[in-house]
């Protein structure tokens, strides 16, 4: 019943982040920058739910993205995946609560997003422009996706918590002995 729970809110924010993303986001782009809300989600729970799930919440996402906004089908699946698997690393790591680090994995995954859309759609066509590609669009929008994932990945780690966060509690019968019994302080 938890991974049906697990499934099913990990799509409904993955179909709310592309809904968000291709429908209000261009109405509040700087510059002709927007964030990359599904870059948020996956890295989330990626780091959230580990390297399987997040593998398959980016896969998901960036197939999403291939299918109705990409110029080639596989290219962003791929990407979105890879970034998925890589941020899942960190799971047994860090602690969830932290804001800092997932901000920080999230700028950096951008970069990495961003470059290899330049490495494979743009430098592969000899277009080699990669001064202006950091300066004029890639660092602008790291900085925007880190300031929109420091209010997304709170709301997904409250969704975390409540609906996918594996219990760990011990069985009846178990030979587990509190370490206080005995103990008066």
């Amino acid at each position: 019943m938890k991974k049906f729970v697990t499934f099913l809110v990990a799509a409904l924010t993955i179909l709310a982040g592309f809904i968000l993303e291709s429908t209000v986001l261009p109405h509040i782009s700087l510059a002709g920058i927007k964030p990359n809300i599904m870059l948020i989600i996956t890295v989330s729970y990626g780091f959230l739910l580990g390297e399987r799930r997040g593998l398959f919440v980016g896969f998901t996402s960036g197939l999403l993205c291939d299918i109705f906004f990409g110029p080639m089908l596989g290219f962003e699946a791929f990407v979105y995946g890879l970034i998925g698997f890589l941020c899942g690393k960190f799971k047994k790591y860090l602690y969830v609560e932290d804001l800092a680090f997932p901000v920080l994995i999230t700028a950096v995954s951008d970069f990495i997003y961003c470059f290899l859309n330049f490495v494979f759609l743009f430098l592969l066509r000899n277009r080699l422009f990669l001064g202006t590609f950091l300066l004029q669009i890639v660092l602008p929008e790291m900085i925007y996706t880190a300031l929109f994932a420091t209010f997304i990945y709170p709301f997904l780690t409250i969704l975390y918590n409540r609906y996918m966060k594996e219990s760990h509690h011990t069985a009846p019968g178990s030979s587990v002995i509190p370490q206080n019994i005995g103990r008066k302080w």
